[in-house]
């Protein structure tokens, strides 16, 4: 079975979660064997004091994820945000607004913190959009 993502909140994402009306929950949210966790962009451009967009709660949230990381085993995803080269969509507006972002993909910036190495057996998924 494939994991399914919520809202771009990090976090456990059970799998089969859509369409739950008229199921219980429990029915709805899947067995524990079938869960995923899928851990949103932790990227430095997140968890820097240096970034405009950094958090000062990202080192605190890490801790807790690298716990459920474990917890989940092989059932982990991660995702990272990456920017899309094509300005002429409402990309090219959301840069002009935020300049110290327009930068390359490979700009290391965009590199998942040392402390989501390894959280996941699976391949990084990365996509240029922030709803994963």
């Amino acid at each position: 079975m494939s994991p399914s993502t919520g809202s771009g909140t990090q976090g456990a994402a059970g799998s089969g979660t859509q369409g739950a009306a008229g199921r219980g929950a429990e029915e709805a949210a899947g067995s524990a064997d079938e869960s995923w966790l899928v851990v949103v962009d932790p990227q430095v451009i997140f968890a820097s004091p240096d970034s405009a967009w950094g958090s000062p709660f990202f080192a605190a949230a890490m801790t807790n994820i690298r716990r459920l990381a474990d917890a989940f085993g092989e059932r982990v995803l991660v995702t990272r945000w990456l920017p899309t080269a094509d300005r002429s969509t409402s990309w090219g507006e959301y840069f002009a607004a935020w300049p110290f972002a327009d930068r390359p993909a490979d700009d290391p910036l965009y590199a998942l913190v040392p402390e989501a190495e390894g959280l996941s057996p699976h391949p990084t998924v990365d996509l240029p959009t922030f709803g994963k």
